[in-house]
């Protein structure tokens, strides 16, 4: 949609020219007055469905109101695949969409989506909600925080599913609002522009694999005896591998589109898969750790006063996620929502 001024001045004109106070268009559409006082203020962008209902109510074009609906959204992460599900969001005035981030709980069943790629252009659900917090990371707990936030109603997180480089490269160039990033004590990437960090989680990234003991794993894919399911080469756990390796290059025989979709196709191919303790536990996989990494939340400082910041930093310090994330195994939340 257009910039916030323009659809400030198109919605009071139009309003003015239907002879509508703000209450009245906002009892005749459905929302509250304070939403189209927002609107009208330029402090509020409304969702599809409520474009929609204010348009029809004051006889109008919902383009010539708020600007044709944005078809080519900035991508995070990998270029979709015609067909692709993706989730959608809003950052400032860019429409912006990736991948579902891989869910431990619905492994192999039907994740969160809000519209598919089809002919270069996205289509997105009517009832998609744009004015959440977006936030790009590869750590599958922002599916669980994403839940609760969703049980507690009002705002919530769209998260987007990329590996710490690409997260940190969607924070440089504004195409989210916050990122989830992981790597060794002491040797996280630098942020790229003022952030307010917070603690997130800690835990291991390794090699999952069925059958074969852990004090053996590492060995035989430096000999090339077993196989790989590799990652990004931008994520943190790819690099790890890497860093164990040394010099020896890993087989890798297929990639994973996240931690638990790396541990899923290590069951198909029989190999290894690059991943964290938490997916391996999930497959019921043996663990070879290689590092422990440190996870972390930044928020862009541009975007720390955006409504779902406190509920989001409230949820990750909170008994229910906490005591979501036990029942799988492998995270470490003493410093959860800790500023640092």
């Amino acid at each position: 949609m257009e910039g916030s001024a323009a659809v400030r001045d198109d919605l009071r004109r139009a309003r003015t020219k239907a002879g509508l106070t703000q209450a009245a268009l906002a009892e005749r559409a459905g929302v509250s007055r304070q939403a189209i006082a927002a609107i009208e203020a330029g402090r509020h962008t409304p969702s599809v469905t409520t474009a929609l209902a204010i348009a029809a109510e004051l006889g109008v074009r919902v383009e010539d109101l708020f600007g044709a609906p944005d078809r080519s959204p900035a991508i995070v992460g990998a270029p979709p695949a015609e067909g692709a599900v993706l989730r959608v969001g809003r950052v400032g005035g860019r429409i912006v969409a990736g991948a579902p981030v891989d869910d431990p709980v619905s492994v192999g069943g039907w994740g969160t989506f809000d519209g598919r790629w089809r002919d270069g252009t996205i289509d997105v659900h009517a009832d998609v909600d744009l004015d959440r917090l977006v936030v790009v990371g590869c750590d599958p707990a922002l599916a669980i925080a994403e839940g609760l936030l969703e049980r507690r109603g009002g705002h919530a997180v769209t998260p987007l599913s990329a590996p710490t480089r690409e997260a940190v490269a969607a924070l440089a160039d504004g195409r989210c609002h916050a990122a989830v990033v992981h790597g060794p004590r002491g040797g996280l990437p630098a942020p790229p522009i003022p952030v307010r960090r917070y603690g997130f989680a800690r835990w291991h990234v390794g090699l999952a694999v069925r059958g074969i003991p852990e004090r053996e794993v590492l060995e035989r894919v430096s000999d090339g005896e077993l196989t790989v399911i590799g990652r990004d080469p931008g994520a943190a756990s790819q690099q790890a591998l890497e860093r164990a390796l040394g010099d020896a290059g890993p087989t890798v025989v297929a990639r994973g589109s996240g931690h638990v979709d790396a541990a899923r196709k290590a069951q198909a191919h029989a190999a290894a898969a690059v991943t964290m303790e938490t997916a391996a536990r999930v497959f019921a996989l043996e663990f070879a750790p290689l590092e422990e990494h440190e996870v972390e939340l930044w928020v862009a400082e541009t975007w720390a006063d955006h409504p779902a910041v406190e509920p989001l930093l409230e949820t990750i310090a909170s008994r229910a996620f906490a005591g979501r994330l036990e029942a799988f195994g492998g995270y470490d939340l003493a410093d959860a929502a800790v500023r640092r």
